[in-house]
C-alpha cells in the first residue's frame, strides 16, 4: 500500500470514529450495522485496514451525514 493511500485510509477512520464518538455510537453497534466485527471496525478506525466505498455509504446512512464528510 502506497504512503498516500495510508494516509487517506488514516483521516477517513479518524473521521468514522469522531463522528461515532459525537453520536454515543458504540463501536459494537456501528459494527454490526455494516456487517463486520467490532475489531474490524477498531482497525478501520485506526486506518489499518480500509473500509470498503459500499462500508461507507451505510456508516453515512447510520449517522446521517453526507458521504463527502468522511474525505473533509
Amino acid at each position: 500500500m502506497l504512503e498516500k493511500e495510508r494516509q487517506i485510509n488514516k483521516a477517513i477512520g479518524q473521521q468514522i470514529r469522531a463522528q461515532r464518538r459525537a453520536l454515543n455510537i458504540s463501536q459494537s453497534m456501528l459494527a454490526a450495522h455494516i456487517g463486520v466485527s467490532f475489531q474490524q471496525l477498531q482497525k478501520i478506525e485506526i486506518g489499518k485496514n480500509r473500509v470498503s466505498a459500499a462500508r461507507l455509504l451505510l456508516i453515512s446512512q447510520y449517522f446521517d451525514i453526507p458521504l463527502m464528510d468522511f474525505y473533509c
